[in-house]
């Protein structure tokens, strides 16, 4: 507790480890537990099977990484992979045109892609709603891409621009475009995005074919808690630690107390061995 205070913690809950995993997921409020974005727990592989499909798809090791997350109403929707996110950032001086065809750019990829558009402008949402219906028509994935923006796109429309950066990172979208005239700037105060395509000629597809260092980018909100794929993700550490007799006896101590409390009494007797009288 004293360490959670250090970090501002804000709430600290006894959920009986990682076999809790789905009351956060699910959320549980008569209980006082709320939904969360990810969890950190010690684990083992065996570990997938307290929360089923929640684990799906997510990389193991003696910690397991678990991204728990409501996506969706439906709990068939959870950790979908292919559930890709899009926003569009916009000022009225915009071509509609040009911001529906990168929304069903996502939107074509399958039915489960979504494409979102936050405006300040209600009239230019409406002009982009209209080109992408026109653009619709003559489109080769038309019905997949329909879908998809039936299904899960939204139009957004904010007063100003400044109202723009909670709802991104809430969202954390793998793909952020910010068609505005000062994209620098308002990239700046972004914390949760994939990858950011700054202005307006510079679309997302570029970013799928040509231009930056990664196209494999978190999807399902987890840019809240990780990055695209890059050289860390080819690296791993080893801790090392040493202790002569003079720091082992002082740490000892604190260590002996933490074992006592967990009831693992081989723990604490593997530490007092070594600095207690004969």
């Amino acid at each position: 507790f004293v360490y959670s205070k250090m970090l501002v913690v804000d709430e600290v809950k006894v959920a009986g480890g990682l076999a809790r995993g789905k009351d956060s997921h699910e959320g549980m409020p008569h209980e006082g537990m709320h939904f969360v974005d990810f969890v950190e727990a010690l684990g083992r592989t065996a570990d997938l099977k307290s929360v089923g499909s929640y684990a799906r798809d997510v990389p193991l090791s003696w910690k397991l990484r678990l991204l728990l997350q409501r996506i969706m109403q439906s709990q068939s929707a959870l950790m979908q992979e292919a559930l890709e996110r899009k926003i569009k950032s916009s000022l009225s001086e915009n071509e509609p045109s040009w911001i529906a065809a990168d929304l069903l750019s996502q939107a074509e990829h399958d039915t489960d892609a979504q494409s979102i558009l936050i405006c300040d402008d209600e009239a230019f949402g409406d002009a982009v709603m209209a080109s992408i219906e026109e653009q619709l028509a003559t489109l080769p994935r038309a019905e997949i891409a329909r879908e998809s923006w039936e299904k899960h796109g939204a139009v957004v429309v904010v007063e100003s621009l400044g109202d723009v950066v909670p709802l991104i990172d809430r969202l954390a979208p793998e793909h952020l475009e910010l068609a505005v005239a000062e994209p620098e700037a308002l990239s700046e105060k972004v914390r949760n995005a994939g990858a950011i395509f700054l202005g307006r000629y510079t679309p997302e597809a570029i970013g799928d074919y040509i231009a930056g260092p990664s196209h494999v980018l978190p999807t399902s909100r987890s840019a809240k808690f990780s990055s695209g794929l890059g050289v860390p993700d080819f690296l791993k550490r080893t801790s090392i630690i040493r202790c002569d007799a003079a720091s082992a006896a002082k740490v000892s101590g604190s260590a002996e107390i933490l074992a006592g409390e967990e009831g693992l009494d081989a723990h604490a007797r593997s530490l007092a061995v070594r600095h207690s009288k004969p």
